[in-house]
């Protein structure tokens, strides 16, 4: 097959979005034929549809709204056995007609058993390409997602040394394990007290105490730093347990391991 062809089949009152559309397709190689686009003053619609349009298309893509739904004329144009016969001739069978949901509305009886590209709960972009890849007839397959192992956590607890308002801070990871610890954190007042803890990934209490290796502690005013050799596991995690006479939050932090590399 040379290049796609697609008709693109909407109400007048849609004709922006549709537009939008058809330049995203445009912009990917696909030929597109949209009335506004391929009419002239003096030209039959019907004729030019159904003799140029349609006919010479690789793909017929509707687009379903409120008023494209309540003319009727989706349900009429694609009930007639002209659609069909196309299809069969072009050996495309259901893969022909592509429906395009713009807004919550009806869906025409003849597209119930279809996948639509849906425009309402995605961005515009990510739409386009999802009926890009419907008319290339190119499924999506697992999308790339980045595993994140290290994580921070933190809620409030009592406080344990005369502050009103204590966070604790847990560094963890979920499967891999981390040789030591290299980070810091800048909270949004000055503190009272800051102190680490090291032992069993457990954030229902505080952690059982553990040796510490290699330790180096840098307390500024807002902002508490530290570098251990110990290992963070699955299992076992470190703490910051920070405590200030003012509400307060974390305004940013770093986790890296023993030499300083960090993890997105």
């Amino acid at each position: 097959m040379g290049t796609m062809k697609v008709f693109l089949a909407h109400a007048k009152e849609d004709s922006d979005a549709v537009k939008r559309v058809g330049q995203f397709l445009v912009s990917k190689g696909v030929e597109v034929w949209l009335d506004d686009w391929c009419l002239t003053p003096g030209d039959s619609l019907t004729q030019k549809i159904f003799e140029e349009g349609i006919p010479t298309a690789d793909r017929l893509v509707v687009f379903l709204s409120l008023f494209s739904v309540e003319s009727n004329w989706v349900e009429r144009e694609l009930a007639t056995g002209t659609i069909m016969e196309l299809a069969e001739e072009k050996e495309l069978g259901v893969k022909f007609v592509i429906p395009v949901l713009l807004v919550e509305c009806k869906i025409p009886y003849m597209l119930r058993d279809k996948l639509y590209a849906n425009f309402i709960n995605k961005s515009f972009d990510s739409a386009c390409e999802e009926l890009y890849r419907g008319i290339m007839d190119q499924p999506s397959g697992p999308q790339e997602v980045k595993f994140k192992n290290r994580y921070i956590h933190y809620k409030e607890v009592a406080p344990q040394h005369g502050g009103r308002f204590t966070l604790l801070i847990e560094f963890g990871v979920e499967v891999s394990p981390v040789e030591g610890f290299n980070g810091w954190v800048q909270v949004s007042t000055p503190y009272k007290h800051a102190q680490f803890l090291y032992g069993q990934s457990n954030f229902g209490g505080f952690p059982i105490g553990g040796a510490y290796a290699g330790v180096i502690e840098v307390k500024e005013e807002t902002k508490y730093t530290l570098v251990v050799s110990n290992q963070i596991t699955p299992s076992t995690s470190l703490y910051f347990l920070i405590e200030a006479d003012e509400r307060f939050e974390i305004v940013a932090s770093s986790f890296g391991d023993y030499y300083g590399n960090q993890e997105v």
